[in-house]
């Protein structure tokens, strides 16, 4: 398929994805390749130290660091234990004296609890999303949508859906509701298929619940919208 632009190119790679939402897929790339520029040589990068420290990590991308060090033989243990070392000597200067103050608030100058992972995921799920919402206007782009096995999750769908003209969101709204309808077959297939009256083997639905893990999102499932 021929593209005109890099970031196209980029939508069509994640469009590839087997069973998962293409801008999600976008934010966890973006959060390991921040892990893993910024640990390869972390000793001699201040900056990326600074950033880390400023708001401390939450406990998802602090797990991701353990998982991308162990992955990575030339990343290791040594400049994740020189991050943690310094997170946790912040988080001493909170623990206070008394048996009734035991833990200070952190100075209104540091923007703790603004995890810098956090902000770097966020920052590639809206690019993404408002270029996901313009390739849309394409026909090659939407037809590379509805042949592929990657669907939006919900909160994707959402945001994307506002960006869109209403010719394009009523084609988008009708055929992301077949692509979640299929999964729900998909998984009634495989739940059916353990009735032990059943005779049919277990093929492709035996993934089903996987894709559904990566695409059911956080809305409500009453239905308001926050």
């Amino acid at each position: 398929m021929r593209v005109e632009t890099v970031v196209e190119s980029e939508v069509v790679e994640l469009f590839a994805g087997t069973g998962t939402c293409p801008v999600c897929s976008a934010r966890s790339k973006a959060v390991d390749g921040w892990i893993y520029g910024a640990f390869y040589n972390l000793l001699h990068n201040e900056d990326a130290r600074f950033r880390l420290k400023s708001g401390g990590l939450c406990r998802e991308h602090s797990r991701r660091i353990v998982e991308i060090a162990r992955e990575k033989s030339d990343i290791g243990s040594l400049p994740v234990s020189v991050v943690f070392k310094e997170l946790l000597i912040g988080q001493l200067d909170l623990i206070g004296q008394g048996e009734r103050k035991l833990f200070k608030k952190a100075p209104s100058s540091r923007s703790t609890g603004s995890c810098h992972l956090c902000e770097v995921s966020r920052e590639s799920g809206k690019r993404y999303v408002i270029a996901i919402a313009k390739f849309f206007d394409s026909e090659k782009i939407r037809k590379l949508y509805e042949e592929s096995s990657s669907i939006l999750c919900i909160d994707h769908a959402r945001e994307i859906v506002v960006s869109m003209r209403t010719a394009t969101a009523e084609w988008f709204v009708a055929l992301q509701k077949s692509k979640v309808e299929s999964v729900v077959k998909m998984l009634e297939r495989y739940i059916g298929k353990h009735d032990y009256r059943n005779t049919s083997p277990i093929g492709d639905d035996r993934n089903a619940w996987l894709t559904a893990s990566r695409i059911i999102g956080e809305a409500r499932v009453t239905g308001h919208n926050e």
